[in-house]
């Protein structure tokens, strides 16, 4: 595995518009109450690493390698969007319940998933607010190209 580590790139608002969507669909699919407990917290955890990388890509940052990565993504973010109480202490545990859930079958408790339903949202609209200002109006209003020129 290849230690992780952030790179400079262009800001991409369309790469962070693509990854904010992602992470809106993978939230709302963690949350859904009739899926395993074990496999909402996968797919919330899913949606906090492309919440990240959305607030990445628009800042002009990616992770490259493996090997630390989704830790790298949540620390950078923090400093990122600054002090938002134990959001991110939360955010991490949830990444580490997801090892659990991958690497050990570990089980999950109900209220566990909820507080991270709770977490995953909070960050997500912390990145909107981040991402929202930097896409072109006709995008943010779901549209799906750009209006024609005259």
């Amino acid at each position: 595995m290849t230690e992780a580590r952030l790179e400079r790139i262009e800001p991409d608002p369309w790469l962070a518009s693509a990854f904010l969507d992602r992470a809106n669909q993978f939230a709302v699919d963690g949350a859904r109450t009739g899926l395993a407990v074990e496999s909402r917290q996968i797919l919330l955890h899913n949606a906090v690493i492309a919440a990240c990388d959305s607030v990445l890509a628009i800042t002009g940052h990616e992770v490259v390698g493996s090997d630390g990565g989704h830790q790298l993504r949540l620390q950078k973010v923090e400093r990122i969007l600054g002090d938002h109480g134990v959001l991110f202490e939360r955010l991490d545990e949830l990444r580490a319940t997801r090892n659990q859930v991958s690497y050990a079958a570990a089980p999950v408790l109900l209220p566990e998933a909820d507080e991270a339903v709770a977490a995953v949202a909070a960050l997500i609209g912390l990145a909107d607010e981040r991402v929202r200002p930097h896409l072109p109006d006709w995008l943010t209003n779901g549209e799906e190209k750009p209006p024609p020129e005259n």
